[in-house]
């Protein structure tokens, strides 16, 4: 184990210690402080912080080296640290000087720590949707004091809105227990206690906002208006995320012709994809139109999704499933 390691190994259990600092200076800890405190090169002790701080809250800076830990983090490279060298790290990532592997020894450090973290016993099993909902309520007016920062792969569909699962549950369990629970009190993703309570309650989990994949999905733009075409490779349509989010949480992510749930089938990899259809083919509408995301759109798998544009009209939701053996 390198000097390097053991400094990011103390900094996890100096962590809650080392938070406190963070968020009590506008600008963060210093990192010649950092350097100071375990006596090694202020960039490094930067760089195994910002790796720390990843791998515990899942958030951040918006440094360049800030955003090779995120995207570390993405590829979960910490499990191939052993076979890296300091340059191929700092190539793969392109930062300098043995950033990339200061970073990843941080980011090593802090998933070791997650391991042993008292997780899913602190989120009380009393939650319910309306204590959730009065959690939206403290979120959105920011009047209780909580450490989250925005979701990094997951959101919470509430009301048609989208907010960062674990905010939620930990401001939901102050109407349980009187205290809010903050991020290193419990985990976050797929499988975990939070997200199963908040699916308990009939929430969706999806993934953050990414491309379509499919022609005929919706993305992207507050008020939802559809059928205004612009050429780009090919023919793309104004798209609304938040349309897609309200079908979501109105009719679920089973596939509403023959009910596949990919996440039941594929676990982690599969929670919250799904397709979504639009009921009047976007490319038939001459102008502009309210959409209404209940009336309009409905979520299909894939393979359902492509059937029902084997036909030119489309198929109706219930033709193919008439079809269907």
């Amino acid at each position: 184990m390198s000097k390097y390691q053991d400094v990011a190994k103390q900094m996890v259990q100096d962590y809650k210690e080392l938070e406190e600092l963070t968020q009590s200076n506008p600008r963060g800890i210093p990192h010649t402080a950092l350097g100071e405190k375990y006596q090694i090169d202020s960039s490094y002790a930067g760089n195994l912080w910002r790796g720390v701080r990843m791998g515990i809250l899942r958030i951040s800076d918006n440094t360049k080296y800030g955003q090779a830990v995120k995207q570390m983090y993405k590829d979960n490279i910490v499990k191939d640290i052993n076979n890296l060298s300091y340059k191929a790290v700092d190539e793969l990532y392109n930062v300098q000087g043995n950033a990339g592997m200061t970073l990843l020894f941080g980011l090593e450090a802090s998933t070791k720590y997650k391991s042993h973290h008292k997780a899913d016993s602190n989120i009380p099993d009393e939650i319910t949707s309306e204590h959730i909902k009065k959690a939206v309520q403290d979120y959105n007016k920011n009047t209780i004091v909580h450490r989250f920062k925005d979701s990094t792969n997951y959101d919470v569909i509430i009301d048609g809105n989208r907010y960062p699962p674990k905010a939620i549950i930990g401001l939901a369990a102050r109407y349980v227990t009187g205290q809010v629970l903050h991020p290193l009190d419990f985990n976050g993703g797929i499988g975990t206690k939070c997200f199963r309570v908040l699916q308990r309650e009939g929430f969706a989990i999806v993934p953050k906002p990414d491309e379509p994949t499919h022609p005929d999905e919706v993305s992207e733009k507050e008020v939802h208006y559809e059928g205004a075409v612009k050429q780009t490779i090919v023919n793309r349509y104004e798209r609304d995320t938040k349309a897609r989010d309200k079908c979501i949480e109105y009719y679920g992510l089973k596939c509403q012709i023959c009910l596949f749930d990919f996440e039941e089938v594929y676990g982690e990899l599969g929670a919250g994809f799904i397709h979504v259809h639009h009921l009047t083919p976007i490319s038939d509408i001459g102008e502009e139109y309210k959409l209404d995301p209940i009336r309009d759109l409905r979520p299909v798998c894939p393979n359902c999704h492509a059937m029902l544009h084997k036909k030119n009209p489309p198929l109706s939701i219930e033709q193919l499933k008439r079809k269907m053996k």
